[in-house]
């Protein structure tokens, strides 16, 4: 049974690249659970699968087997997407990629109000809680900028606050430092901790950069597509 806090839940997950003898498994049996304001960091070598796990927990790849649930809401039932995929995918799972991917074209705003602008003109009340995410990651003075007017580390905040605008259950980030320095780094790695501890969303993190770990609540590894020594 899922705990009441547990936002995501994740049993048994198994996942294969290539097909008959080319065939790889990269996830083995994965389980783990993430709950509502902790946040935490996936450590692992180059090639364990951490990538492909946050991109199958993240709804952006298929499962081949194993059982995820959102909210106590089954999303993948043995490898099978469920009802209500897409809709997850889109409302309760924001991403946060290794690059900023910011729409040049656009100001800062309209980056963080994207999932509207190309489904219609946003609203005054969408327009003003855009820039309270703003204004939460000290990017307040900067909605009318263009994204080449930021520096790396203020172009990653604008991403996270994209991120976060659909107001999702999980927040899922994806090596979001390595383009930073240790300063810059360090300053994110710490916001993602106050951003799930203030929300009481979720939020999981891959990163190598061992010199953060103060920022998570719990440390999981993965080798060779398996979780090892997950702390409690």
């Amino acid at each position: 049974m899922q705990d009441a806090h547990e936002l995501l839940h994740a049993e048994n997950i198994e996942k294969y690249y290539g097909v008959a003898d080319l065939r790889t498994q990269v996830l083995r049996d994965v389980s783990l659970s993430l709950r509502g304001g902790e946040c935490v960091a996936l450590l692992g070598p180059s090639g364990s699968g951490k990538s492909t796990l946050l991109q199958t927990l993240g709804l952006l790849q298929d499962a081949d087997d194993g059982t995820l649930e959102i909210g106590g809401v089954p999303v993948i039932r043995d490898g099978k997407r469920c009802e209500g995929f897409e809709d997850n995918r889109g409302k309760n799972i924001g991403f946060v990629f290794q690059k900023p991917h910011l729409i040049p074209f656009l100001s800062v705003l309209d980056n963080v109000l994207v999932s509207v602008v190309l489904d219609h003109a946003p609203t005054s009340a969408e327009r003003e809680r855009a820039g309270r995410l703003l204004a939460q990651l000290g990017m307040d003075a900067l909605g009318g900028r263009m994204p080449s007017e930021l520096s790396g580390g203020q172009q990653q905040r604008v991403a996270i606050a994209r991120a976060l605008f659909p107001e999702p259950r999980v927040l899922l980030a994806d090596e979001p430092t390595a383009a930073l320095d240790a300063v810059r780094g360090s300053e994110v790695m710490h916001l993602f901790r106050e951003l799930a501890e203030r929300t009481q969303i979720a939020v999981l993190v891959v990163t190598h950069d061992t010199r953060t770990l103060n920022a998570f609540h719990r440390v999981l590894k993965m080798a060779d597509g398996e979780l090892v020594e997950p702390t409690p």
